[in-house]
């Protein structure tokens, strides 16, 4: 984690620079005309989302191997611009990011009666350098729409343990590789002019990686009968394939700028047809508040990974595909000493999806021989979800029409998930739900807690008079879990999670249209992970005497991602302005 520390304060460093210059000298018109030309230099901060794919050396697997994994990027960049025609623009940039991520899958499960493997995959750092082409528009070309293409590379860690050991009467191999992957990246980007010396973008990458090889661990072929070891299944070679899609808010400054200036009031021309607007947004000496509301579509995923052991997976559930509906209210307040608070609340529901519980040496009778893998399904999936943050910030950078800060804050987010239907996928021998049970009988419920520390960024630009992009990225560096697992076809059988450690990221970009002045219209996307790193659990009426099972680890981690549509209003409130 030290090392967000001192990317924060780098981040930190460079922006406060122009905060403590008091922008404010104004760029004289008989200056040469400004030009994007040039060497510049910036920070940026964002959400990655990685999917790595192991094959299967054995044959193709009967569920898994493809492992998600989330994280937060924080790092910096260099570049040089240079004009190539009227309104046109090429370049050249070379990044780097440091990343916290983390994700786990169930890999390597090529037949029912072998012990597969738990697969656990980072992204530690990943950087590229792409050529960069792009046309200005808008205010006397300030804004830069851009696509680029180029080199990638990242620095990953694979991991995989053989499953469940059959509490201790087996033995497990494990394999650790680190490697970096190299590859080939696109993306595309807006980049806005806030002064001649700063600019703020926003942007999307796609990165794909070549093939690595790694080692994947011994284990076991298990007679379904009797339980016993019927083959030893040595080492082998596993191919992994990475792609990642990441979205990025950053900042940049042009080298040899004077990093005080600001543009002249002049007379901007728009792409817009409607009518300039004049008043957008309050001065910055002055307080405003912004109130509104959202409804936000979304899909999750919640994971909770069952150890006997740390990191030798007992069971797993996995909810997928959980379509959710939710409405918002939220609301910032702006002050004269460019101190924030913001923050939404939210509530809704899921009302559809479905989950996988797998089990490796687990029979539905205790008394009955181990069993290699199981696999149910359960479908649908539904119930409430609630969540809201609340954050209070610095806008190190603050104009008419723009502003740039950090903040810190808290977050909370509950789900409940509730999964009817069971039918069995794998080794239909094991008779836990085999016959199937119906979509009308409730088989578990899962109900889990968030509650999150926030650090992060918040920015917004005004491309035109209308029209309004900004981005809201946050770093969660600490994780409160608390969750209950109940399984109501055991009656009597329940389990309690909790966790005090853990990360995540909360990335949300919007475009913005005024109607008015003060009322404006927007479109955004949102993209939540969050997962543990210290978990534990304990189950009551496990065993056959229905005591409380002594705490097991545990990992659980939970997406969700989707879309959302506002309005809001902005009331300024120049009569408060603080007087000198």
């Amino acid at each position: 984690m030290s090392r967000f520390l001192l990317g924060g304060a780098v981040f930190l460093t460079l922006t406060s620079a122009a905060s403590a210059a008091d922008l404010g000298r104004v760029y004289e018109k008989s200056q040469p005309a400004w030009t994007w030309d040039g060497l510049y230099v910036g920070v940026h901060t964002g959400a990655m989302w990685s999917n790595f794919k192991a094959g299967d050396p054995f044959g193709r697997s009967v569920y898994g191997d493809n492992v998600g994994v989330p994280g937060y990027v924080l790092g910096g960049q260099i570049g040089y611009n240079f004009t190539v025609a009227p309104s046109w623009l090429a370049g050249v940039e070379i990044d780097g990011s440091f990343v916290e991520s983390d994700g786990s899958n169930t890999c390597l499960q090529f037949h029912a009666d072998f012990v597969g493997s738990n697969c656990q995959a980072k992204t530690q750092t990943m950087g590229t350098l792409a050529g960069r082409f792009g046309r200005m528009i808008g205010d006397n070309g300030h804004t830069l729409i851009y696509g680029k293409s180029g080199l990638a590379w990242s620095h990953n860690r694979v991991a995989m343990f053989g499953a469940n050991n059959f509490f201790g009467a087996l033995t497990q191999d494990a394999t650790n590789t680190g490697y970096f992957a190299w590859g080939w990246t696109v993306g595309t980007g807006v980049e806005h002019a806030i002064t001649p010396a700063w600019s703020v973008k926003f942007e999307y990458d796609y990165l794909h990686f070549g093939d690595r090889n790694v080692t994947t661990p011994q284990s076991n072929v298990i007679d379904p009968v009797t339980g016993d070891v019927t083959d030893v299944v040595a080492r082998a070679t596993s191919n992994i394939r990475q792609d990642a899609h990441v979205l990025k808010a950053g900042l940049n400054y042009k080298w040899g700028s004077d990093p005080r200036a600001v543009w002249p009031s002049v007379s901007p021309t728009y792409p817009v047809k409607a009518a300039p607007l004049k008043a957008w947004p309050a001065e910055p000496a002055g307080w405003s508040v912004e109130v509104g509301a959202r409804y936000s579509f979304s899909s999750g995923r919640y994971q909770w990974d069952n150890f006997f052991v740390p990191d030798i997976a007992e069971s797993r559930l996995t909810y997928g595909d959980m379509t959710g509906h939710s409405g918002e209210v939220f609301g910032r307040l702006d002050t004269p000493a460019n101190v924030f608070i913001k923050g939404f609340v939210g509530a809704g529901s899921i009302t559809s999806g479905n989950m996988h519980d797998e089990d490796w040496g687990i029979h539905d009778d205790p008394g009955a021989p181990f069993v290699g893998y199981t696999n149910t399904l359960s479908n649908p999936v539904k119930g409430p979800i609630r969540y809201g943050t609340a954050d209070i910030g610095f806008d190190v950078l603050r104009g008419p029409d723009y502003k740039a800060g950090v903040f810190v804050g808290y977050n909370y987010f509950r789900e409940e998930l509730n999964a009817y239907a069971c039918a069995q996928t794998a080794n239909l021998a094991s008779g836990i739900c085999a016959p199937a049970v119906g979509p009308s009988t409730l088989v578990i419920s899962q109900a889990a807690t968030w509650q999150s520390l926030r650090v992060g960024y918040a920015g917004e630009a005004m491309l035109t008079d209308r029209i309004k992009i900004g981005a809201d990225i946050a770093y969660l560096p600490y994780v409160s879990f608390d969750g209950r697992d109940d399984h109501w076809l055991r009656p009597g059988t329940f389990f309690l999670q909790s966790s005090q450690g853990g990360q995540g990221v909360q990335a949300e970009l919007l475009l913005s249209y005024f109607v008015t002045p003060n009322l404006s219209v927007g479109i955004g996307g949102r993209y939540w992970a969050i997962w543990t790193d210290n978990g534990r659990f304990r189950c009551v009426g496990c065993d056959p005497a229905d005591t409380e099972v002594s705490y097991n680890p545990l990992k659980g981690n939970t997406e969700r991602y989707g879309v959302f549509v506002q309005t809001s209003y902005r009331f300024d409130m120049a009569g408060l302005a603080a007087k000198p």
